[in-house]
């Protein structure tokens, strides 16, 4: 009696244990909502060739599904290939369009619970001959849940497993089903295939592919491992292995059946007794999603730009034309540079800047657009300086009849044009490389017969300028001329009368006087004596009745003016006047006046017409003889140059010029 109430008691435990592997065979079900997975972005974008464009991809669809990865075709796009969701990518924009491909390949939710046996023995069933414990040798239908290298206790010892647990992009050690199919079937009776592993799903999506994958592993050398899999009775497939402690995978598709349920089983077809151990993990179903979308990229060309200056280079003061082309390009367009302020824009192809100046030489810029795309293209412009000049130096301290001097500064190698009031003069500046710098050149005017006003007229510069700004520059000279002089006889003396208001400067008289009455006694001349005369008159207290003016001299630029007065004054005194004026002075000159010592004497003669022979004669104010010659003159005009010997020394000098009882004197300063 008590023998068959252990059998009983045996007989329910075993039950209530059955029942329990029973209901764990269906556990509870994810939640998935079916839809398929779906990639949202544009069909078609643009840009500039040669940057990059870039897209990003948007998940669309299912809720419940992950990508799992995904690939970009054909090359191009950044990056083209990858696990997990496709992240911004970016492309290349080519010379034409190109159509890119993204395909995805994702799945639902994970249907399988407790597939990698972390939580143990729940969630899943097996066959009614199996026993969950420790794994002992000779011990019927065996299973335990252990880790990798987790030592197996048979009937010789602990045994380490290592079986390499990297799977599923998991590296251990994590748990896994080891399993011993050697075994006899309770009760003697022959072993027979065995579920080793069982999950019983529902809600599953209808007509939905699902994948399935698992890994095994033989933990002994042979025999072999044969696994059967069914879902829903009907057999997918049977796989073995007769590699050692090495994972193998086992993976298909299947499609739900209108049921949407899935009766999964993993059965060991090996029956043998030895050596039939072998582990399963990572068990898995999930529903397959995938998606294919296009997108096309468009080029936008840049335009095509050219940028032209004109003139250039530029003068100084010139109106400059910025042309630009563009193709492919619409208005508005951009010009920049230093005569610019900023940047300039205009519906124009060309910009014009007026009256360019030295400090717009630089770089410009144009610039075009076409629909965001911009190119750019750059001119030097040079800009060479303007003629430019000014007349200085100019001065009053020359003597009618001479010449004088000015100076004309300008940029070097300039070409200078001045007018004197009757011609023009064309002189070239001096040049020594520098076509910005400065330089002078000293004019050399003809002898003077008057007031002259010098003026520029135009300047050139040495790259061919011109000037822009008008040339006010310019210089009068006046020449001192000879006072206009009176001389009358009163009865104190002579009298030397100047009728102007004002002299320029004082006038200095050298003279000699003498006592002459005219019946061929004469009397010696006195000493030559000197006057300033600084005011319109000076009283000369001489009570001879001849007197000689041997010079007139003024301290403004050393003039000398000879006056030679021959008169006999009778007893009545008779006043006389003698007037040297500019008329008198060209019957005879000396050019120039003073002199270094090389002079020209000219003018017309008061002789016979008849006379074709003079003698010149240069004496010292002594009377001793410097120079004698005996010229030609014609109808009486006398031209001779003169040119007396170097020893001759400086001081004043009188010519005199003889011919048919007839004698001109005219006086000279020398003064090497």
């Amino acid at each position: 009696m008590k023998k068959i109430k252990i059998i009983f008691a045996v007989f329910i435990l075993s039950l209530i244990i059955s029942n329990k592997v029973a209901g764990q065979c269906t556990p509870a079900s994810p939640i998935d909502d079916c839809l398929d997975l779906s990639i949202g972005m544009p069909t078609s974008v643009s840009g500039c060739v040669g940057t990059t464009v870039t897209v990003t991809p948007v998940i669309l669809g299912s809720a419940y599904s992950a990508i799992d990865h995904y690939s970009w075709t054909p090359a191009g796009a950044t990056p083209s290939i990858g696990v997990g969701n496709p992240p911004p990518t970016t492309f290349t924009v080519l010379p034409s369009a190109t159509t890119y491909t993204l395909s995805t390949f994702g799945f639902g939710p994970e249907e399988i619970v407790n597939g990698d046996f972390s939580a143990g023995t729940s969630s899943w069933c097996h066959g009614p001959h199996y026993s969950i414990g420790p794994m002992m040798c000779f011990s019927s239908y065996q299973m335990s849940i252990n880790t990798d290298l987790y030592p197996v206790w048979n009937n010789s010892g602990p045994h380490f497993y290592d079986v390499s647990h990297t799977i599923a992009g998991r590296t251990g050690p994590f748990n896994m089903l080891m399993v011993n199919g050697n075994a006899v079937a309770p009760g003697g009776t022959a072993p027979v295939p065995e579920t080793a592993w069982q999950q019983n799903l529902s809600h599953l999506c209808p007509g939905k592919t699902y994948n399935f994958s698992a890994y095994y592993a033989n933990l002994l050398t042979a025999p072999t491992c044969s696994l059967q899999i069914t879902i829903n009775g009907t057999v997918i497939g049977t796989y073995t292995a007769t590699n050692l402690l090495t994972w193998n995978q086992i993976t298909f598709n299947w499609v739900c059946s209108a049921s949407g349920t899935a009766a999964i089983k993993i059965t060991d077809l090996n029956t043998s007794w030895f050596y039939n151990d072998f582990a399963l993990d990572e068990i898995s179903l999930k529903r397959v999603t995938n998606d294919v979308q296009t997108i096309t990229v468009n080029p936008i060309a840049y335009p095509i730009v050219t940028l032209s200056a004109s003139p250039n280079p530029a003068c100084e003061g010139d109106n400059i034309t910025l042309t630009g082309t563009a193709t492919a390009a619409t208005a508005p367009y951009s010009f920049s540079g230093p005569a610019i302020t900023g940047v300039a824009t205009t519906s124009s192809l060309s910009y014009t800047l007026p009256g360019i100046s030295l400090t717009d030489i630089g770089t410009y810029n144009f610039s075009a657009d076409n629909s965001g795309c911009v190119s750019s293209t750059s001119v030097y412009l040079d800009v060479n300086p303007a003629g430019f000049a000014y007349i200085t130096g100019c001065t009053d301290s020359a003597c009618l009849g001479n010449t004088s001097t000015f100076t004309i500064v300008g940029t070097q190698g300039s070409t200078v044009t001045y007018f004197d009031g009757t011609s023009y003069t064309i002189i070239t500046l001096p040049y020594s490389g520098c076509s910005s710098c400065f330089t002078s050149y000293t004019v050399t005017t003809p002898p003077l017969t008057g007031p002259t006003t010098y003026s520029l007229t135009s300047v050139v510069s040495f790259l061919g300028c011109a000037n822009i700004l008008p040339l006010s520059s310019s210089c009068t000279i006046y020449p001192y001329t000879q006072p206009f002089i009176s001389v009358s006889y009163a009865f104190t003396g002579w009298q030397i009368f100047c009728p102007v208001a004002t002299l320029p400067c004082p006038v200095i008289i050298t003279y000699h006087t003498r006592m002459n009455y005219g019946s061929g006694i004469t009397f010696p001349w006195s000493p030559i004596s000197t006057t300033t005369l600084s005011s319109p008159s000076s009283l000369i207290a001489s009570p001879d009745n001849e007197i000689e003016i041997l010079s007139i001299h003024t301290f403004c630029g050393g003039c000398m003016w000879d006056v030679s007065i021959w008169e006999n004054i009778n007893a009545g005194h008779k006043p006389i006047t003698f007037s040297y004026s500019e008329s008198t002075q060209k019957t005879l000159r000396i050019i120039p006046n003073p002199t270094k010592g090389e002079f020209t004497i000219d003018g017309i003669l008061k002789m016979s017409q008849n006379t074709s022979d003079v003698t010149i004669e240069i004496v010292d104010v002594l009377g001793q003889i410097a120079y004698n010659n005996v010229v030609k003159i014609d109808n009486g005009k006398l031209t001779e140059k003169i040119i007396l010997n170097n020893n001759i020394k400086n001081g004043l000098y009188i010519v005199r010029v003889k011919g048919c009882e007839k004698e001109q004197n005219i006086r000279f300063l020398l003064n090497r």
